[in-house]
């Protein structure tokens, strides 16, 4: 990710006087126009202390423009050394000889890692951009130099990445192990395999032997997880023998040590590892209750916050409550989930995502720990299926003027009904010139261009019969332009607009905008709370650009929207446009609008042309264009 940023920068280095698309930076870095534009918000954040800056130019690509010639010299010297994937294995070498040795001072990297005061500066600056995607932070503090601080298990989950291309017999010397033999803890995995009569595979082996690799390496650092009582575990006998087994384990190399959450922690890791081949994860009637009551608790914020009342949808309820007991063990453990839909679930099921986030509020209650992001886009997709099942009514129509073309008609009506189960299309008519279309159309549908814009005073939208995914930004525009009740510019008042040229990070931002809004009595200090506690909860990036906090209030609901000159890292993202969203509990039009920004700051191009806003009004003026404007 660093590296590639760095790539981008020396690639418009080298093009100097030349204009640079970002299909042809694609092309040089072999990756895609989208994470192309994520790399260039990190190469501008990069270039303010740095001697350069990027430049956008319309319809012509990319420049750059050196500002000053001996700190940017300075910075291709230092970067220049690993700009390849060896640049990205340093950084995660630098956050691991910090974790096994519990702090390391500058002088002591500098020397390992042969590099100049500023070079490593530089690098444990990147360093500390890696370990914010695990909710961690790096500091320096007196004597003991850099330490990395944040939540213990959250600790691991970071280390467990890191050993992630570490052969296994390679394991307990990156971790310089040196309490525990690690051919005793081969032996003991044996022994539990052969007690159980588990016959492990050797990916979930490998896994559960690096999680307690790391588990040993950490108590013999001092640091001990501690969980409080899990009642729903009490009745588990197979969990309890497990545990049992783990103490006399751990017991015999920490003898003074409590090690009572260490246990619990590493069974944990086990029944999420081996469950599968076991009967340690079945789910009685005594979980059961334990995991309604979740759910039901979930939910019953949902009615308060958003005023929808979801307990009558058994389907829902019921797959809630399973899929949460079964991955129960994995939010304990923060053991990562994969989700290769959780980005398009966001841009697509907006409510359903922020549904999500009040559920997955109520099990870090009892857990202790965020969910990650995959687990979240599982989550959602419960409630996307409800909010689908409840969209099955047609609520629109449309008609398809197919002209000459009955065979890609009949393709496109096809691929239409399966996309949209909110929209009926009613006709698939030759209309020549003088023909008239059926008035009872909300909008119509044509694959040629037909030279209007509107037809009968309905919007007239031009697709390929194949519907791609341009096509269907088309469409969704339409229906979101048919719900609407109140344009996007309402929402964005003046005062209710900003523009911050200062670097900034994410906390930064948000303590400034909340600050601001104190002080003109439109929030509470409780509320800010409740901003940061939910970024902390879920990092609210919304798309490679934007990011959507939000809390919930008593009075009536508003927006704020803050333009950043310089990206601020913000998850996995840089993101230039930052909406605080300010709620009223059971506002039934947030859902609508919430739809309509998540459209409007998922698609590159409107994005973009935001982001280079100079002012409120040309900001304003391109809201406007986006309510109003057409795409055919």
């Amino acid at each position: 990710m660093y590296t590639k940023t760095f790539q981008v920068v020396q690639y418009l280095a080298d093009t100097l006087d030349s204009y640079v698309t970002s299909g042809q930076l694609g092309a040089h870095l072999g990756v895609s126009s989208r994470m192309i534009l994520r790399y260039v918000k990190e190469a501008e954040a990069l270039g303010g202390e740095n001697g350069f800056e990027i430049r956008s130019y319309k319809g012509r690509g990319y420049q750059i423009k050196i500002t000053d010639q001996v700190r940017c010299q300075a910075f291709f010297k230092d970067m220049g050394g690993h700009t390849d994937s060896k640049g990205d294995e340093l950084i995660r070498e630098v956050v691991r000889r910090i974790l096994i040795c519990d702090g390391c001072k500058m002088d002591e990297l500098e020397e390992l890692f042969n590099y100049s005061r500023s070079s490593m500066s530089r690098i444990t600056t990147l360093s500390n951009s890696y370990l914010e995607n695990f909710g961690l932070e790096l500091f320096s503090k007196a004597y003991t130099g850099l330490y990395i601080s944040g939540n213990e298990i959250s600790i691991r989950d970071c280390m467990y990445h890191l050993l992630e291309k570490t052969e296994e017999e390679e394991i307990w010397n990156a971790l310089d192990i040196r309490e525990v033999q690690e051919r005793d803890i081969r032996k003991w995995m044996d022994r539990c395999f052969k007690k159980y009569g588990l016959s492990a595979k050797e990916k979930e082996e490998q896994q559960f032997f690096k999680y307690l690799a790391i588990t040993i390496k950490r108590i013999s650092l001092g640091k001990e997880i501690y969980f409080g009582y899990l009642a729903h575990l009490d009745g588990k006998e197979p969990f309890k023998a497990q545990m049992k087994t783990t103490r006399c384990l751990l017991k015999k190399y920490f003898p003074n040590n409590r090690l009572e959450g260490e246990c619990m922690y590493l069974t944990l890791i086990w029944m999420q590892t081996f469950g599968g081949n076991s009967r340690i994860n079945q789910i009685d009637e005594h979980n059961l209750m334990f995991f309604h009551g979740l759910v039901m608790k979930g939910l019953k914020k949902i009615k308060d916050n958003y005023g929808v009342d979801l307990n009558g949808d058994e389907v829902l309820v019921n797959g809630l409550i399973l899929h949460v007991a079964s991955s129960y063990g994995k939010y304990l453990v923060h053991m990562e989930t994969e989700n290769p839909f959780y980005e398009e679930l966001q841009k697509i099921y907006p409510t359903a995502y922020y549904y999500a986030i009040e559920l997955a509020e109520c099990i870090t209650e009892y857990t202790k720990q965020n969910l990650s992001v995959g687990e979240l886009g599982f989550l959602t997709m419960y409630f996307a299926s409800s909010l689908e099942q409840e969209n099955k009514i047609r609520k629109f129509k449309t008609v398809l003027i197919s002209e000459t073309m009955p065979g890609a008609a009949r393709l496109l009506k096809s691929r239409l009904e399966q996309t949209y189960t909110g929209l009926e299309v009613m006709d698939m008519g030759n209309y020549g010139e003088g023909d008239a279309l059926p008035e009872e159309a909300d909008f119509y549908i044509t694959m040629l261009p037909c030279g209007q814009e509107s037809s009968l005073g309905k919007e007239v939208v031009t697709v390929s019969p194949f519907l791609n995914e341009k096509d269907q930004m088309r469409i969704n525009f339409a229906l979101m332009r048919l719900k609407r009740r109140e344009s996007l510019e309402t929402l964005c008042r003046r005062d209710g607009f900003y523009l911050w040229d200062k670097p900034m990070r994410k906390k930064g931002v948000l303590t400034r905008i909340c600050d601001l809004l104190i002080e003109q009595g439109r929030l509470e200090e409780e509320q800010k709370n409740a901003v940061m506690k939910r970024e902390n909860l879920v990092s609210t990036e919304i798309s490679p650009f934007a990011a959507l906090p939000h809390c919930l209030i008593d009075g009536e609901s508003f927006f704020v929207f803050v333009l950043m000159k310089n990206p601020v890292p913000w998850g996995k993202a840089n993101v230039r446009l930052v909406i605080l969203g300010c709620f009223k509990r059971g506002d039934e039009k947030i859902k609508e609008v919430l739809e309509r920004l998540f459209l409007l700051v998922s698609d590159e191009e409107w994005i973009n042309k935001l982001a280079g806003s100079k002012c409120y009004e040309e900001f304003i003026t391109y809201l406007r264009e986006f309510d109003g404007g057409y795409l055919c």
